[in-house]
């Protein structure tokens, strides 16, 4: 069995998949098996895969497109690995990634989601994920701390928790996954060294489907709020969701404070999260800062 099992969905990336998948077949840690799940593209795309000779490759088909969430549970329902690594069709692992991911998830058996930092390609700019498990669980709240393409899971948790990504949840299944793993009280960290490239340009879902995915966004904000605020927020979603998306109205002030105010002390009776890093989280979404 291999030690780490790939997911690569791709759909349409004929001009970005060759040099994804060689940085894939190019890391120092060799022990993995590479699931591509060609989500039925109409270019060249599954011609580039089958083009290359490597028996390491698991080439795998939907006939009819199924989506970005379909085609991760797929790639995963196959995987045979210890640890899941993601991966997109447009971006590079740095040559060393997935021997010191799975390195730190070794020594730290009660990790069961860990990210990178990444570098966005063409602009020379560092993107600096959340670190901590609290952190994480915080943030959440209000944005997504985990990049994606740069995750490697430990299966076993995923499995003995029921979690998989929700196809109801496309453009933000990623964001969704997180919530889910931070209320079944898994642990979520940050490996705090760039490991990834990621490369932006105008195809990608961010883009295309972003009205698409801020309604998303919206729903799993609050549902993941009300696993732990339900009373609390009942009868104030807009309000929340105004504040949680930088989109306050100066007239309602009063009342983002008093809410603010209202969760917080229920976290102090229910002691959810640690209170000094809470305070801290709120100061920063009402300075706009997160």
């Amino acid at each position: 069995m291999p030690l780490v099992s790939v997911v690569l969905p791709a759909h349409n990336c004929e001009q970005f998949i060759t040099e994804s998948i060689e940085s894939v077949l190019n890391q120092s840690l060799t022990d993995f098996e590479l699931i591509i799940v060609n989500d039925a593209s109409t270019d060249r795309t599954p011609e580039i895969i089958r083009s290359i000779p490597d028996k390491r490759i698991v080439y795998l088909e939907n006939k009819s497109k199924q989506g970005i969430a379909r085609s991760l549970n797929k790639g995963l329902h196959f995987s045979k690995g210890r640890y899941i690594a993601r991966m997109d069709g447009d971006d590079i692992a740095m040559d060393t990634r997935f021997e010191k991911q799975v390195t730190y998830l070794d020594e730290n058996t009660d990790v069961s989601v860990l990210g990178t930092n990444m570098e966005l390609m063409g602009t020379g700019t560092v993107g600096t994920m959340a670190v901590g498990d609290e952190i994480h669980r915080i943030y959440l709240l209000k944005v997504n701390t985990i990049a994606h393409p740069t995750v490697m899971m430990r299966k076993a948790h995923l499995t003995a928790n029921r979690l998989f990504y929700d196809r109801l949840a496309d453009y933000a299944e990623d964001y969704k996954l997180w919530t889910d793993v931070a209320g079944s009280n898994l642990k979520i960290e940050t490996y705090p060294e760039v490991l990834l490239k990621y490369r932006p340009h105008q195809k990608q879902t961010s883009v295309t489907k972003s009205r698409e995915m801020e309604l998303t966004v919206h729903k799993i904000r609050l549902l993941y709020a009300y696993n732990y605020f339900s009373g609390t927020l009942r009868g104030r979603e807009d309000i929340y969701l105004e504040l949680m998306s930088n989109c306050m109205d100066p007239g309602k002030t009063d009342d983002y404070h008093q809410l603010i105010h209202d969760i917080k002390a229920e976290n102090s009776r229910k002691h959810y999260f640690n209170e000094k890093l809470f305070e801290r989280f709120f100061e920063k979404v009402l300075e706009g800062s997160i």
